[in-house]
């Protein structure tokens, strides 16, 4: 489903995942927060190795980036990962971890969804879309 057909389709749940996206969890799905719980014993394993390739979602990237770079989680929902790129984490004994992005040379649609300032839930169908990227 598109942004449009979730936000016309299910109009409060979408709006109660712009409301707090960090925690919401979709019926029968995980928050953000479950799979940060599922990941934190693998990213402490991650921490120890020093070659190491992880291909996964944007959500699960996300969620490990925010525990390896000690994001504020409240800014995991909203960090930024581009697809088809290889992100080459250099992750030094001290100091700060460095990315290299290798964009691989496929067309894609960017799926980065800012949050809306308007997230209530009596919005109207053209506010809650205004943050959908734009797509054909």
């Amino acid at each position: 489903m598109t942004y449009e057909d979730i936000a016309e389709q299910f109009p409060e749940e979408f709006a109660l995942r712009d409301m707090d996206k960090l925690n919401y969890r979709y019926p029968q799905g995980e928050s953000y927060m479950d799979v940060v719980a599922r990941l934190k014993p693998l990213v402490s394993e991650l921490e120890q190795d020093d070659n190491i390739l992880v291909i996964s979602h944007q959500a699960t990237i996300r969620c490990i980036l925010t525990l390896l770079l000690d994001t504020p989680m409240q800014d995991l929902p909203y960090l930024k990962i581009p697809l088809h790129t290889v992100m080459k984490l250099n992750i030094p004994e001290s100091g700060a971890i460095t990315i290299e992005y290798i964009r691989l040379p496929v067309d894609c649609v960017d799926t980065y969804r800012p949050k809306p300032e308007n997230c209530s839930l009596d919005r109207k169908l053209e506010d809650a879309c205004l943050t959908v990227p734009f797509h054909l």
